[in-house]
């Protein structure tokens, strides 16, 4: 029976297979630690220092109270700090600045135009900064090779940042106020329009209005009585006729009377009785007139007193009577037809009542708007002289651009950690891949793994004198070949650090 193969390792195991294999890979890892460090150290000694200059701008608030003045930006400094870093950093001004300040030297003659503007993006950096409480900070930085040139860059793109919020805040302001100014203008013109569409429905309908409903009401009211006053003087002036037409009548009975008499002794030409004649023609004639009310026409010859004061006071009873109900006709005629306006405009005032409020209802909404846009012109032109005195929100500096006297990169001791880092990783690997190659056994359990056979005895190693003595020394050398590898990574770190 054949024993089986063992899979599984112990932690100790595992831990005596890593010891086992560094110690291997002893040479293998220092080597190369060495050799990388020593390449990257050197290496990084080549670069040339740069220096980064810092601004810190502090997003101030507005020092007048908002219920004052409206904001003219509703975006948060952040935000504006975003658009007006994306103004600054465009290509037109990013390559302004190179021409200008000369960036990049000789660099400027090999690299493209887009090469240099992701070059000077890379060493321009704005960033927010959480150190001021109650504000929002932000820090400008621009690194170079030459302190001062990177002071002179830090510093114009700081006067850039600022500018560029003051012109953005006044454009808005401007914008703001023009379309305001340009809205009122249009408000204005529809209230007037509206205005004028009142006052003519108003004129128009002037009588009919709402507001004349009770005075036309009482004008109503005395114009019935007025009607029925004139109605009832009609009706007595008709009784008054009829009275006289009575009275007439009698007057002619007694001048036939007395016509028959004077017949009975004279002929009909006889100048009495054709004098009795003419009397009853022009009493009849008054009967007729009183009975058909013209007073227009041919007249009788009017009679005096003395020629029959009977006759006479009916003449001028007939006159007057005539002239009363002529007037009294009129009037109530006049009357009637003011009556019925009246009434007219009466049934009419619930429809324009009905018509004034939806022109109202108008009116009233569109100078509501006019007097809300006033208002935001007038908010809007105190903000605007709140933007020319600085006092709303705007961007202030705080520290400006320093002069830097350490270098800020490149982080030698960084790079040169890193390195050796590197190289013991890159030894690591060459021994492990050297071992994966490597099918020599080392161990019984090795044996165990790869052959079913058991093992039926093992040998030690035994070795003479001379060569116990040659590997003590060998261990020495090795020892002290390790030790001075490791002292010399330690004192090229040491170097880093102190020239980094």
């Amino acid at each position: 029976m054949t024993e089986a193969p063992e899979t599984t390792s112990s932690p100790k195991e595992l831990l005596e297979k890593v010891s086992h294999f560094v110690i291997r890979s002893r040479w293998w890892i220092l080597g190369s630690t060495f050799a990388v460090t020593v390449l990257g150290v050197g290496y990084v000694q080549q670069l040339p220092n740069r220096y980064t200059s810092e601004a810190v701008l502090v997003a101030v608030q507005p020092q007048i109270p908002q219920r004052y003045i409206d904001p003219q930006s509703t975006s948060a400094p952040a935000d504006v700090v975003g658009l007006i870093t994306q103004e600054i950093l465009s290509r037109n001004r990013l390559m302004g600045i190179i021409d200008s300040f000369g960036l990049y030297g000789e660099d400027r003659k090999r690299l493209a135009p887009e090469q240099l503007i992701a070059r000077i993006r890379k060493d321009a950096i704005v960033q927010p900064l959480e150190d001021y409480p109650g504000s929002t900070g932000f820090k400008i930085s621009f690194t170079s090779t030459n302190p001062h040139l990177a002071q002179e860059v830090t510093s114009r793109l700081t006067s850039f940042f600022i500018e560029e919020n003051i012109k953005a805040r006044g454009n808005q302001v401007s914008t703001t106020t023009k379309f305001l100014s340009e809205q009122l203008d249009a408000a204005r013109r529809k209230l007037e329009e509206q205005e004028k569409r009142l006052q003519d429905f108003k004129a128009s309908n002037l009588g009919a209005l709402p507001e004349q409903q009770q005075s036309n009401i009482g004008a109503l009211t005395d114009l019935r009585i007025q009607l029925q006053s004139t109605s009832a003087n009609l009706n007595r002036a008709q009784l008054q006729r009829v009275t006289m037409e009575s009275e007439l009548n009698g007057v002619v009975a007694r001048l036939r009377s007395e016509r028959t008499t004077l017949l009975g002794r004279f002929t009909a030409k006889y100048p009495d009785v054709i004098k009795k004649d003419e009397e009853i023609a022009r009493v009849e004639s008054l009967l007729t007139r009183l009975r058909s009310g013209v007073r227009d026409g041919d007249k009788p010859q009017s009679w005096t007193a003395a020629d029959d004061p009977t006759i006479a006071r009916f003449q001028g009873q007939i006159e007057s009577y005539l002239t009363d109900v002529d007037n009294l006709t009129k009037e109530q005629h006049r009357l009637q037809v003011a009556v019925a306006q009246a009434q007219s405009r009466l049934q009419l005032t619930p429809m324009r009542e009905q018509q004034m409020a939806v022109l109202l209802r108008d009116y009233d909404l569109y100078k509501q708007d006019y007097n809300d846009l006033m208002n935001r012109q007038f908010r809007a032109q105190m903000s605007a002289s709140a933007e020319e005195k600085q006092d709303g929100q705007h961007f202030r500096l705080i520290d400006p651009p320093t002069l830097p006297t350490l270098p800020s990169g490149p982080k030698r001791l960084k790079a040169s950690l890193g390195s050796a880092a590197a190289g013991a990783a890159l030894g690591a690997a060459i021994a492990l891949l050297i071992g994966l190659l490597d099918t020599s056994f080392r161990t019984e359990k090795q044996v165990r793994q790869q052959y079913s056979v058991p093992l039926v005895v093992g040998i030690p190693v035994l070795r003479t004198e001379a060569e116990q003595v040659s590997r003590r020394w060998h261990t020495m050398f090795e020892w002290i070949a390790g030790t001075a590898v490791v002292l010399l990574v330690c004192a090229i770190e040491i170097y880093a650090f102190r020239k980094g």
